[in-house]
């Protein structure tokens, strides 16, 4: 159904093609991109935006129920909160850099440290003292 209640019709034409759809969803997502400020260029962001614009679709289409009715929305397919394909890309880039950043710390720390050879789960601090 569309926003404002009704059915489409596909006989006289009110149904969206998929070709504008995805079209339609990627410049929302570009623009989206462009607005951040983001340090990509054009092309990283179009790259990106593909990629929004497609996981969106096919997120919106299958997380609804089959045998009900369901309200089109660009807004709503396309929403940074919520139960949205874009929010999930959003949470896994921004755990993606928790983890890398963990990830740093960690190797930055294990050269730090020296591993007791006598001991195998033993740290040894490089002044001599025992850690763990």
């Amino acid at each position: 159904m569309g926003e404002d209640g009704k059915r489409f019709r596909t006989r006289s034409g009110g149904t969206v093609p998929l070709r504008s759809l995805l079209r339609e969803a990627q410049s929302r997502c570009f623009e989206s991109l462009r607005a951040r400020n983001s340090a990509l260029d054009n092309k990283e962001l179009m790259e990106a935006s593909h990629i929004m614009a497609i996981a969106a679709v096919k997120y919106a289409d299958l997380h609804n129920n089959r045998l009900t009715n369901y309200v089109f929305s660009y807004d709503r397919m396309l929403d940074m909160k919520g139960n949205t394909a874009v929010y999930l890309l959003y949470t896994h880039a921004r755990i993606s850099t928790l983890l890398s950043r963990v990830e740093d710390q960690v190797s930055i720390y294990m050269k730090s440290m020296r591993l007791d050879r006598t001991y195998p789960h033993r740290f040894r601090h490089p002044s001599g003292s025992d850690v763990a």
